[in-house]
């Protein structure tokens, strides 16, 4: 496995541009066609051409294009449906994207791959990850992520019903909307969920204990648990507590999986070193990184090359 991990790493140092254009392509039309399946109004944009050029546009665009052009794609899909709805839509998006790109803009994965997390039932993998890979902050985004996530259901779910009754004004319409966000105790439990979950593994992965990633994703991942079970019997959500817990430990093996990705240690290989000077004791613990025979071959030969390339003669 270790050495499987270092040949993905190899390849992808390698390719890495072009690695990377094909997974905003691939990102961009999940997102795009996610979109469309949900709130799929609007006839002009309601075409797989269509995404498919928009798509490659965000290919070679970072990945805050995807967000935006996203958001773009939201908004009209709201005025299709109709005025007041696409005017909440755009002041709802226009707020959260300027707290957005103001704390958070590096967060981008986790707007784009909620909705998608939320229809394989593995959304506690965004809140879990942005604490193991980011910072406290981080939690601004899981909570844009679940509001945007909610509003896109409510919008698909509840306010194009509502919509269609002649009866229903201007005014009664964008209300409606209004307690589909403030009332919506479903989307209430995400929002402390996912908040609570990325600041308590973000906490604990910055432990100097030993296991302290996999002890945060164990914990995230039965926070989320209890969050979903406490709104359940708390707020009276309806949560199907089988598919929770299906749900929470798929999100949990993907989550160890990246932990094997991105922070591999060797605990059993600890050293504790100690040394001083005029002012100071220093208590150093290094724990080294988990390398496979392949990548010490390949930094031994380095090594090799280094020391004595000099003096190399290809013809001898």
């Amino acid at each position: 496995m270790l050495e499987f991990r270092d040949r993905i790493k190899s390849f992808y140092s390698e390719n890495s541009t072009l690695i990377r254009i094909f997974l905003r392509f691939v990102c961009a039309l999940v997102v795009y066609m996610g979109i469309n399946h949900l709130i799929g109004y609007s006839g002009y944009l309601n075409n797989i051409i269509v995404l498919i050029v928009l798509a490659l546009i965000s290919a070679i665009l970072p990945w805050n294009a995807t967000v935006v052009i996203g958001i773009i794609l939201i908004i009209v899909h709201c005025f299709a449906l109709g005025t007041e709805v696409g005017i909440f839509a755009a002041a709802l998006y226009i707020v959260m994207a300027v707290f957005y790109f103001r704390l958070c803009p590096n967060d981008a994965f986790a707007l784009l791959l909620t909705p998608v997390a939320a229809i394989f039932h593995v959304e506690a993998l965004i809140p879990v990850s942005l604490g193991l890979l980011r910072n406290p902050v981080s939690a601004v985004a899981a909570a844009f992520s679940v509001i945007s996530w909610r509003f896109l259901y409510s919008v698909s779910q509840v306010v194009s019903v509502f919509k269609q009754d002649p009866d229903n004004s201007f005014m009664t319409v964008l209300q409606k909307m209004l307690s589909e966000i403030v009332e919506n105790k479903a989307l209430m439990v995400s929002l402390i969920a996912f908040v609570f979950v990325t600041l308590v593994v973000w906490a604990i992965r910055k432990l100097h204990t030993t296991y302290s990633w996999q002890i945060a994703i164990a914990a995230g991942s039965v926070l989320y648990i209890v969050a979903g079970m406490c709104g359940e019997v708390l707020m009276g959500v309806k949560v199907d507590i089988v598919l929770l817990l299906i749900g929470t430990a798929a999100a949990a093996g993907l989550a160890f999986v990246l932990e094997f990705f991105v922070y591999s240690v060797d605990y059993a290989s600890t050293r504790y070193l100690e040394f001083q000077d005029d002012e100071y004791y220093y208590y150093i613990k290094a724990v080294p990184k988990k390398k496979s025979d392949y990548i010490k071959r390949r930094e031994a030969e380095e090594d090799e090359e280094e020391l004595y390339g000099e003096y190399y003669d290809e013809d001898e």
